[in-house]
């Protein structure tokens, strides 16, 4: 594997861990997104 393969393939594994916890985390943090912004 090329250095720059490995890392497209870390930057998309980070990249899906925190879509995972921003996806689990997301009935919580809304209404203080919604707070912050309004």
């Amino acid at each position: 594997m090329t250095s720059s393969r490995f890392a497209a393939v870390q930057w998309l594994s980070v990249a899906a861990v925190i879509a995972l916890l921003l996806y689990l985390l997301g009935p919580i943090l809304t209404p203080f997104v919604a707070a912050a912004i309004l």
